[in-house]
């Protein structure tokens, strides 16, 4: 008698099937990145990383990241702009560092010199090579080593 073999249709039907699904997943359009949730890995990587006109537009995008303070009172009990020289963009970033240290109890003063620093730079990124406002900028730098909190 002679030997039956099963009919290879339902194999080659549930082997389709299995095909059909991993191509419909390959092909679905992937999910948004989520962005980085974390708020001290998001705080060091704004204040330490990105460049100050970075940090300005990412401020000043729709989609910034929500786990961080962003608020600000520009360049507090001083002028924004003594001298015509504009040191806002850098009071906003020296506001967020003290802020989010501060909610993410980690406001020492290591961390604050370190905040100032940055501060101090990115005064002196936006002064170019002037010297006035270079000069300003220090003086900027003293007040906050003085007064900041």
């Amino acid at each position: 008698m002679p030997t039956r073999t099963a009919s290879p249709a339902p194999r080659v039907a549930a082997t389709a099937a299995a095909i059909a699904g991993s191509l419909a997943l390959a092909l679905a359009p992937a999910p948004a990145a989520a962005a980085p949730r974390d708020a001290v890995a998001t705080t060091d990587r704004l204040l330490f990383t990105e460049t100050l006109p970075s940090f300005v537009a990412i401020r000043a995008s729709a989609d910034r990241p929500a786990d961080v303070d962003w608020s600000s009172d520009g360049c507090s009990n001083a002028p924004d702009a003594p001298f015509g020289y504009d040191f806002t963009k850098a009071c906003w970033r020296h506001d967020f560092g003290y802020r989010n240290y501060k909610a993410q109890n980690r406001f020492t003063e290591d961390a604050r010199l370190r905040i100032d620093n940055r501060f101090r730079d990115d005064m002196n990124t936006l002064c170019g090579s002037r010297s006035l406002c270079r000069a300003t900028a220090s003086l900027y730098y003293e007040a906050v080593r003085e007064f900041g909190s």
